[in-house]
């Protein structure tokens, strides 16, 4: 009976995973998702060894978010977390021998020490009635064997099997470290909590400890749910915004260059320009390479009336275009016809004769018809012409 369970169970299960694959397939295409190196440079490293280590760094990364989430933030690409590319001269890499260590000793003691099952503890537990054994002993006992249990099945069942298809361990993903990637495992983490202070506390208990023990415990665990809360509480207002998530995100990761992109965005949308022109700058500067960054920084130029060094950026903006289709010349994806369209967009609205505005204008969204943001500008040019009875 046990055995047609565990069939009729696995079964049901392996074909709901097929269900859920077949839907994510469904929902964005048959194709390979395209990832930016930068996103994840630690999958992407060269070096076998760099590789590893800087793996094994932003596991390390995780579980120091667990214990003491006091640095959280929705971004870490880029240069956020540094590689580990000289291990005899960097201390991280105890960090990671302390992790292994820590991992891998748990995982052993939670096993050596969970040998019984419920049935086993049903038999004991009848066994210790006959032979008269204390009942306040045998229920320490059995409570200690279903916590280290318990302990093993979070550690495995709740941290490692759902972390493993985003630690970049089976095969590269499209972040480095990201706090959605922690939420299921952070349940296993708690579970790990609560069954090592039951332990303990059942252990002061059968050793007769001083009252002020077990008060110190309890406080202790209120006092750690009391900064979870806190903690949710002030990620709850992070999040309740773009401009308040981003900008606490660079006040905890300031060398982010995607966080410096989305912080200047969301800064130029409240018309905030010279802030905005600053952390765009600050986002070209770490990638120079970035023509959307490039482009919302010559709409903030534009609008601060700085038409020339927009015409400069243009100009650079089609050099980097050049040099990449001569690298690569049949590498040619959709955002390239986008990045076209907003530099001669940018060229036609500061060029400076209104008499080519508008046929520069109209080319530049031949290039790309779904550039919204052209479009908008080019209606605005017809809406002032006829303004100003020059069109019927």
């Amino acid at each position: 009976k046990k055995l047609n369970r565990f069939f009729v169970r696995s079964v049901f299960a392996f074909l709901l995973s097929c269900a859920l694959a077949y839907f994510n397939i469904w929902i964005r295409g048959d194709h390979a998702p395209y990832f930016i190196e930068d996103q994840n440079p630690a999958a992407f490293a060269k070096d076998t060894v760099t590789r590893i280590l800087s793996i094994n760094m932003v596991h390390t990364s995780y579980l120091g978010s667990l214990i003491l989430p006091s640095r959280l933030c929705c971004d870490w690409s880029g240069k956020s977390i540094p590689l580990v590319t000289e291990p005899l001269n960097d201390i991280r890499v105890l960090h990671i021998v302390l992790w292994w260590l820590l991992l891998l000793s748990s995982t052993a003691w939670a096993v050596l020490t969970s040998s019984l099952k419920d049935s086993s503890l049903h038999r004991l537990w009848r066994r210790a009635i006959v032979i008269g054994m204390c009942k306040k002993t045998m229920l320490l006992f059995i409570l200690y064997k279903y916590c280290c249990l318990l302990l093993f099945n979070s550690i495995v069942g709740f941290m490692i099997v759902p972390f493993l298809l985003s630690s970049n361990l089976i095969f590269a993903v499209g972040t480095m470290k990201a706090e959605r990637l922690a939420y299921f495992p952070s349940f296993g983490f708690i579970l790990c909590l609560s069954a090592m202070f039951e332990t303990l506390n059942a252990k002061l208990s059968d050793s007769g400890k001083l009252f002020g023990f077990h008060v110190s415990l309890h406080l202790l665990v209120l006092l750690i749910v009391s900064l979870y809360i806190r903690k949710l509480h002030e990620r709850n207002i992070a999040w309740s915004s773009g401009l308040t998530l981003w900008e606490s995100a660079y006040e905890v990761n300031p060398v982010s260059a995607h966080t410096q992109y989305n912080y200047g965005l969301e800064l130029s949308l409240l018309q905030r320009k010279e802030e905005a022109l600053h952390m765009m700058e600050l986002s070209l500067s770490n990638e120079p390479n970035d023509q959307a960054t490039r482009f919302v920084l010559m709409v903030i130029l534009r609008a601060l009336g700085r038409c020339q060094e927009v015409l400069q950026h243009v100009e650079k903006g089609f050099q980097i275009m050049e040099e990449k289709l001569k690298k690569n010349p049949d590498d040619i994806r959709h955002n390239h016809f986008r990045d076209e369209s907003n530099l001669m967009g940018m060229q036609a609205l500061c060029c400076g004769d209104p008499h080519r505005i508008g046929p520069m204008l109209y080319e530049a969204i031949q290039k790309d018809p779904s550039n919204t943001f052209m479009i908008e500008r080019g209606k605005e040019l017809l809406d002032l012409a006829e303004s100003q009875g020059k069109i019927n």
